[in-house]
């Protein structure tokens, strides 16, 4: 599995399971927070890998590495509000992708979430669930 293969399993897994719940912010893809009615909720989504630890000897395209990464979910309520949505938001983003096997090398551990300051008018809870996954080169 590549990075990009990595990438893209996770990413369909949470689109699949979030649908509309809210709009995503996606790597590389124009969002404007302009655009959403006030008072709208929505997350950033993002996949941050982190390197790869060799497991095994032998010829280039034998070799296996297990590499690993972080999926951070910022999750934005609208400040003011109380803490119910970003709360059920970051359970959603759990039980979608937390310790989940999203493909045969690709799984997901126990995550955890941070509540973060104020950001103009959101604030801010942070979901993060590291992953490992294995690659033959």
């Amino acid at each position: 599995m590549t990075i990009n293969e990595a990438r893209q399993a996770i990413y369909k897994r949470f689109q699949d399971e979030w649908g509309t719940t809210t709009p995503v912010a996606w790597p590389n893809v124009e969002f404007r927070v302009e655009d959403l009615a006030d008072g709208d909720p929505w997350v950033e989504f993002r996949v941050l890998h982190s390197g790869a630890r060799q497991m095994s000897m032998g010829n280039v395209g034998n070799r296996r590495f297990t590499a690993s990464g972080t999926i951070m979910v910022r999750i934005f309520v609208p400040v003011g509000t109380n803490m119910a949505t970003a709360d059920e938001l970051s359970q959603k983003v759990l039980t979608i992708l937390e310790a989940r096997r999203i493909t045969d090398t690709l799984v997901t551990q126990a995550g955890v979430a941070r509540e973060g300051a104020p950001s103009g008018k959101f604030l801010t809870v942070v979901v993060v669930l590291p992953f490992t996954y294995d690659d033959v080169r």
